[in-house]
C-alpha cells in the first residue's frame, strides 16, 4: 500500500513488484543506468557523429510518408552555428505530425544519437537522426535544455510515467537518514534527500557524481548497520569444551597430519570455549582443504563434554556422507550417531526424534528434518551448518532457537567465498577461517578442447589404467533449437558407439528418484562403471578417490563457482586429477564465457576464482542465491570499495556508542 501514496495504481505496483520494486524506498533506489547530456546544445561536426547530442538549429522542410506499412515524418534543420542540414526522421512519427508541422520556419531543438556522411555525388556533410529522444519548439527550448536519466525500461510503464512516480517519491518526507550528523560533515556528504534529487534531477555531471557517492554512503551504513543488529547476540556462553582426548584419538587416527590452518581453527575455537567466548565461525576453503575434518573435531570435542552437536546439511548425499565419515570412529569412542533425512520412514524419524530429545544421540546429522518442530534439542551446544548460502536466514535461526543462549556456530562454506563478499555479509562477530589445501594434494590440471578425437583417446587413457571419469552435461533431454549443446541423453548415445560398448558407463541425473541416484553413485564408487555421465547432481557431497578426470561439456554454460565445484570431484586421492572442458568446435562462445574458460586454465586457486567471479558477475549470483537485496550492496561495495572501507570505521565508531 505504501506505492499507493505517491500515485501508483494497483495494477502499475503490480507490475513494479515483478521487478523487486513493492516500496518507496526501491522506487528511489530504482536509479538510472545512463545519462544524456542534452544540457547543452553542440554544432554539427564529424566529431559527435555517433554520439546523442542536442542539436538547435531552424526546420525548413517538414514531410510525411509511408514505407513499408510504416508511417514516417521527416524533417530538414538548419543548424543554427555551422547551416549544415540536419535530417531527422520520426518512425510511426504520424502521432506527433501536428506539433511538428506547425514548428516549420520556426527554432526547433532534437536531442539523440547522431550520424554523419558525405554526399558522393556533391561532396557535402550531411547528418541524420533517427526517433529524437527530445523534440522542443521555440519557447520549449530553454527547458528541453538539461540532462536526462535513463532508466531500464520496465514492462507495461512508460518512461514519463515512471518519472512521475519517481518525483512523487523524491520528498524530504519520503527521505529520512539513518547516519548521525557528524559523519555526513566528515565525509562532506550531499543531504540524504538532496543525493537522491540530483541522481533522478540532475544539473550536472559534478552534482551526479557527488549524488552517487552519498547514496551509495547511505544505503551502506543502512545495510552494515542491520547486518550488525542480526549479530547482536550474547558473545559469552557455557558450553566450554573442557575435555578433548577422544577428539585426539580421532585426529591420531587419520591417514594424514592436520595441515596448520586446521590445528589453528580446531584448537583456537576450544580455548575461547575454555574462556566462555561463544564461537561464531565461517569456515571455508578450497576443495580438499578439509573443512569436514574441523567439524567433526570440533563435533566430537562437544559430545566428549556432554553436549550434542548438529550438522545440517542441503542434500541427502550431503549428510550421508557426512554420516559416513564419522560413524565407524564414533563406534569406537562410544559416542551415539543418528542420520535423519527424507529416506527415513515415519517409524523411524518418530523413534529417531524421541532418542534426540532424550539426549541418546550425541552427534545428529541431517538435512532440514533437524530442524522440525518435534525436536527439542535438551544439550544442543553446537550447531554446524554446511553449504550455509543454501540454506535461508529463517533455517539458520530455527536451528539455532532450538539451543541454549551460547551455542557455538559454524558455517561451512563448499566453494570459496570473495573475501569482499564475506566481510559484506557477515557481521563483525563472525570470525572468517580460511583453510589451506595440504600440500601433498596435486593442482588439478585443466585444458580446453574442442577435438572430439583428442577427448575420446584422454579418456581411454584414463581407463587403460585403471581410474574412472565423470562426464558433465548442463542438460538431460536434447535441445532441438540449439544442436551445440551436449545434454545427458545425446552423450550416452556418442559414447556407446565411440567405446563399441566396451567401456561401462552409468547416468545420474537429478530427475531421478533420490534412491536410484545414490544406487548409481554407489555403484561408479564401487567400479561397476568405467564413466559416469551426470549433471551438476554430482556437483557436492560425490567422493570417488579413483575418479581422476572429470569432463565438463559446454562449460559456457556453467557459472565460474561451479565449475571450479565440478573440477573439484577429481584428484581427491593420490592421483593426479585433470580437467577436460569440452565444447563443439563449431560453439559459438561469448566473451565472458571465454573468459571463465581461460581463469579456469590459468588457476586452481578457488579464492582467485571467487573475486575473478565477483568482477564478471557481480553481487548479484556469487552465493548462488539471491540474499534479501545483498545483491545491490554487493555491487555497490564492488563499485565503491573505498566508501565501504569509510562506512566499516563509522559503523564501528557508532556502535561502540550506540546501544543497538
Amino acid at each position: 500500500m505504501e506505492l499507493e501514496k505517491i500515485g501508483i495504481p494497483k495494477g502499475q505496483r503490480n507490475m513494479l513488484a515483478q521487478k523487486g520494486i513493492c516500496s518507496i524506498e526501491d522506487i528511489l533506489n530504482y536509479l538510472p543506468y545512463k545519462y544524456n547530456f542534452y544540457n547543452r546544445p553542440c554544432y554539427l561536426n564529424p566529431a559527435i557523429s555517433g554520439k546523442s547530442a542536442a542539436v538547435i538549429g531552424k526546420c525548413k522542410s517538414v514531410k510525411k510518408g509511408k514505407t513499408n506499412n510504416v508511417y514516417m515524418v521527416k524533417m530538414c534543420i538548419e543548424e543554427e552555428k555551422t547551416h549544415l542540414p540536419l535530417f531527422v526522421t520520426w518512425m510511426g512519427g504520424i502521432w506527433y505530425y501536428e506539433k511538428i508541422e506547425k514548428s516549420k520556419d520556426k527554432m526547433v531543438m532534437v536531442a539523440g544519437p547522431l550520424s554523419h556522411k558525405i554526399l558522393e555525388n556533391t561532396g557535402k556533410e550531411c547528418y541524420f537522426m533517427s526517433n529524437p529522444d527530445v523534440f522542443a519548439v521555440e519557447a520549449e527550448i530553454k527547458d528541453a535544455l538539461k540532462i536526462y536519466p535513463v532508466y531500464r525500461k520496465i514492462k507495461g510503464i512508460s518512461e514519463e510515467r515512471m518519472l512521475t512516480y519517481i518525483s512523487n517519491a523524491v520528498t524530504p518526507a519520503n527521505i529520512i537518514s539513518n547516519v548521525p550528523k557528524e559523519f555526513e560533515a566528515a565525509h562532506h556528504l550531499m543531504s540524504k534527500y538532496e543525493a537522491y534529487k540530483n541522481v533522478h534531477f540532475p544539473v550536472s555531471s559534478e552534482s551526479i557524481r557527488q549524488a552517487k557517492a552519498a547514496i551509495t554512503y547511505y544505503n551502506l551504513f543502512f545495510y552494515m548497520t542491520e547486518i550488525e543488529k542480526r549479530s547482536n547476540v550474547t558473545k559469552t556462553t557455557n558450553f566450554v569444551m573442557k575435555h578433548t582426548e577422544k577428539m585426539e584419538q580421532y585426529i591420531n587416527s587419520l591417514p594424514f597430519p592436520l595441515t596448520q590452518t586446521q590445528r589453528n581453527v580446531i584448537y583456537n575455537t576450544i580455548d575461547n570455549s575454555m574462556q566462555n567466548k561463544r564461537n561464531h565461525i565461517l569456515l571455508q576453503g578450497d576443495v580438499g582443504s578439509g573443512k569436514t575434518v574441523v567439524a567433526v573435531s570440533l563435533a566430537i570435542a562437544m559430545a566428549e563434554n556432554g553436549y550434542q552437536a548438529a550438522i545440517m546439511a542441503p542434500t541427502v548425499i550431503l549428510a550421508t556422507q557426512h554420516y559416513d565419515g564419522i560413524i565407524d570412529v564414533a563406534n569406537r569412542l562410544g559416542l551415539k550417531v543418528c542420520l535423519m533425512t527424507s529416506n527415513l520412514t515415519k517409524h523411524e524419524k518418530n523413534e529417531m526424534t524421541k532418542k534426540i530429545n532424550s539426549h541418546e544421540y550425541d552427534i545428529i546429522i541431517g538435512t532440514h528434518g533437524i530442524i522440525s518442530d518435534d525436536i527439542q534439542y535438551p544439550a544442543l551446544g553446537m550447531i554446524i551448518i554446511d553449504e550455509e548460502h543454501r540454506f535461508g536466514v529463517e533455517q539458520r535461526e530455527k536451528l539455532v532457537s532450538k539451543a541454549a543462549i551460547g551455542v557455538h556456530e559454524i558455517s561451512m562454506s563448499a566453494t570459496p567465498i570473495a573475501r569482499t563478499v564475506t566481510q559484506a555479509f557477515y557481521s563483525s562477530d563472525v570470525q572468517v577461517c580460511e583453510l589451506e589445501v595440504p600440500s601433498i594434494r596435486k593442482p588439478i590440471r585443466t585444458t580446453f578442447i574442442s577435438d572430439r578425437r583428442v577427448l575420446y583417446k584422454y579418456i581411454l587413457t584414463m581407463i587403460a589404467s585403471g581410474q574412472q571419469v565423470y562426464s558433465v552435461c548442463p542438460y538431460v533431454e536434447e535441445n532441438e533449437d540449439n544442436e551445440n549443446i551436449i545434454s545427458v541423453e545425446e552423450l550416452y548415445r556418442e559414447y556407446q558407439t565411440a567405446f563399441n560398448g566396451k567401456v561401462k558407463i552409468g547416468v545420474v541425473t537429478g530427475k531421478m528418484k533420490q534412491e536410484d541416484a545414490d544406487q548409481i553413485i554407489n555403484d561408479f564408487k564401487n567400479k561397476k562403471y568405467h564413466i559416469l555421465i551426470a549433471t551438476t547432481i554430482i556437483e557436492v557431497g560425490v567422493n570417488v578417490p579413483n575418479a581422476n578426470l572429470i569432463i565438463i561439456n559446454n562449460p559456457d554454460r556453467f557459472g565460474l563457482a561451479q565449475l571450479h565445484q565440478l573440477r573439484g570431484r577429481v584428484g581427491r586421492g593420490s592421483q593426479q586429477g585433470f580437467c577436460a572442458m569440452y565444447l563443439k568446435a563449431e560453439t559459438p562462445i561469448s566473451p565472458i564465457s571465454k573468459d571463465r574458460i581461460d581463469i579456469m586454465c590459468k588457476t586452481s586457486n578457488g579464492f582467485e576464482i571467487a573475486e575473478e567471479d565477483l568482477k564478471l558477475r557481480g553481487g548479484g549470483y556469487v552465493l548462488g542465491t539471491k540474499q534479501s537485496g545483498f545483491d545491490v550492496y554487493l555491487d555497490m561495495i564492488s563499485k565503491y570499495p573505498y566508501i565501504f572501507e569509510g562506512v566499516k570505521k563509522d559503523i564501528a565508531k557508532y556502535l561502540a556508542n550506540t546501544t543497538m
